[in-house]
């Protein structure tokens, strides 16, 4: 067999380069006898040269004895071809389970490997290994059959993990939710009845392949009937309040419209307005267990209101948030919900309120001030954005100013927002802010703007860069082109091309790349996961020829090594831009 060889990694001339390895077979004969660590550092320098369809290959030297050997070096070659994440793994994994016949364990790690690449296919192996406990398939006797969580037999990860990939494969593959709730839904209700309290991935899986047979269980542990606890009620809160903060935000997520009334009937279960769960209150008197119990039935009503996304929870959330009783974190959350539950006329209303409550000043007016801010940050639209900007003001609350500058960052600004923005530079109370809305929302030349910020101070350049990081790092769903990220990557290749004092402004591309790099999994309602965006992005670099810049810009910020292979491959305009981004990488270091 003969795989594509990865590009040469750097663009030394070719004299100086060590000749390429066209062929994979020399490689897996000198593994075979290889020992560790040497062996584990080959089966890497395959990845490397290969991508994931020379690692797969290295399944057959995975020595067979003895049993402790097959598992670690089986257990390297998957987790090296998690890392990979090579769309073209995915037959030759499909045909190595076809031709060995692993056991249920391993089936299922192969479905995983290809429900992160976005691969159908995944659904029948992993909806298999949701029907086995642990205790079923791992005998403790085995001390081998170990990851860093513990023994297999004593953790749910595996099925932890098959719920969250199936969960991502309902969001890559809307049209076929059907297919994969009906080869799934059964297993998955009968493992989270397995325990009183359900893992989380599993409720939500449930709503996200829009379980008809499981939303009965949702509504129940959404709404339990379990009371709250009394005053001077002893450690931990109620398991079944617990569990409600994800059974709200999930019967959210898929949209029960008879629960609705119910979330917002969550918002009021703070009887006594004078009843104080601030968080210095609780850790001063005997309402800590209620408090806390209410704080997460709040927080999981104001989620499950953000993915219902209804302009009638705007109100209700508004009036937990202005409530200084209440639990700082529920009136985040709300702040939260309240971004995705308002037009861009509702958001722009929001203004006048942080100018009041800055005016009134104070530590409570502050928070209000500053919650309200975050709605921007969570959700911006264009028509907010001269709004924005009128808040870049001296007399304005730090905070709320950076809150803006991150929401800014989430639109492309207009010629008129970018002027008066570039105008602020020239203040430094102001100029930090400036600086990284125009760094995420710009466009244009990058030129004058990083001149400028060259001579800003280095505490300040510090700050712009953790900006760029955080307000990169969360990706959401509102745009399934995923327009801002690919602004965002385009802007820092067009920073890195800049030369300041003799200087290549490399360090935009740094700090944005590790923003986009830290995308993980969907903390938050609204959240993409990476499998999602690593699947979203591979196509459109395939289709998109006007946004391909920024499209494998992104990938290799992401470092998704795999798919700038499976693209490196292909025919037409996209295999010479991803065998460059693939060659910056370099070598995978494990």
């Amino acid at each position: 067999m003969v795989v594509a060889p990865a590009p040469p990694e750097t663009a030394s001339p070719a004299a100086e380069a060590p000749p390429p390895v066209e062929r994979i077979e020399p490689l897996l004969e000198a593994l075979r006898g290889a020992k560790h660590p040497e062996w584990g550092e080959q089966v890497v320098a395959i990845g490397d040269r290969f991508g994931g369809p020379g690692v797969v290959r290295a399944l057959d030297a995975v020595e067979s004895t003895p049993p402790e050997a097959t598992h670690y070096g089986t257990m390297f070659v998957m987790d090296t071809l998690g890392e990979l994440a090579d769309p073209r793994s995915a037959d030759p994994l499909l045909a190595w389970v076809e031709a060995k016949k692993p056991s249920i364990h391993w089936q299922g790690v192969v479905g995983a490997r290809l429900a992160e690449i976005g691969d159908l296919r995944a659904v029948r192996l992993l909806g298999e290994r949701m029907k086995y406990k642990p205790t079923k398939i791992h005998n403790p006797e085995r001390w081998w059959e170990a990851d860093s969580s513990g023994h297999l037999s004593r953790t749910e990860f595996q099925r932890i993990r098959a719920a969250r990939l199936l969960g991502d494969l309902a969001a890559i593959h809307p049209d076929k939710v059907d297919e994969i709730r009906a080869a799934v839904e059964d297993s998955v209700i009968a493992w989270v009845r397995e325990t009183p309290e359900p893992p989380h991935d599993g409720v939500q899986l449930l709503a996200a392949i829009r379980s008809t047979k499981g939303l009965g269980l949702l509504r129940g542990w959404a709404f339990p009937r379990t009371p709250l606890p009394a005053r001077g009620a002893e450690p931990p809160i109620p398991a079944a309040i617990g569990l409600a903060q994800s059974g709200l935000r999930y019967i959210g997520m898929f949209h029960d419209e008879p629960s609705f009334p119910k979330l917002l009937a969550q918002l009021e279960r703070k009887k006594d307005p004078a009843l104080d769960i601030t968080q210095d209150a609780l850790t001063t008197n005997d309402i800590a267990m209620l408090g806390l119990s209410l704080r997460a039935l709040a927080v999981g009503a104001s989620q499950g209101l953000s993915h219902f996304a209804d302009p009638r929870a705007a109100q209700p959330l508004m009036k937990l948030i202005e409530d200084t009783t209440w639990h700082e974190e529920a009136r985040f959350a709300a702040c939260d919900a309240l971004a995705w539950c308002t037009d861009d006329a509702a958001k722009a209303s929001l203004i006048p309120k942080i100018k009041a409550q800055m005016a009134t000043g104070g530590p409570k007016s502050d928070f209000i001030a500053g919650c309200y801010a975050s709605v921007f940050t969570e959700r911006s639209a264009a028509g907010n954005a001269m709004d924005m900007v009128d808040l870049f003001e001296s007399a304005m609350l730090g905070g709320v100013r950076r809150s803006m500058a991150y929401g800014l960052g989430l639109i492309a600004l207009e010629s008129a927002a970018q002027a008066r923005l570039a105008a602020k530079l020239g203040d430094k109370g102001l100029r930090v802010d400036a600086a990284i809305a125009l760094l995420l929302g710009g466009s244009g030349p990058m030129t004058r703007l990083l001149s400028t910020i060259d001579g800003f101070d280095a505490p300040e350049k510090e700050q712009i860069k953790m900006a760029l990081t955080n307000g990169t790092a969360h990706v959401t769903d509102e745009d399934p082109t995923f327009a801002n990220v690919l602004r965002w990557a385009t802007r820092a290749e067009e920073a890195a091309d800049v030369v300041v004092r003799g200087e290549r402004q490399t360090w935009v591309r740094d700090a944005v790349a590790a923003g986009l790099e830290g995308v993980s999994f969907g903390w938050r309602p609204h959240s993409v996961t990476r499998p999602v965006l690593r699947y979203r992005l591979f196509r459109a670099a395939q289709t998109d020829a006007a946004n391909r810049r920024g499209i494998i810009a992104a990938l290799a910020f992401m470092k998704e090594r795999g798919v700038l292979f499976a693209l490196a491959e292909m025919k037409g305009d996209v295999a010479a831009p991803a065998t460059k981004a693939l060659a910056g990488l370099g070598k995978t270091s494990r």
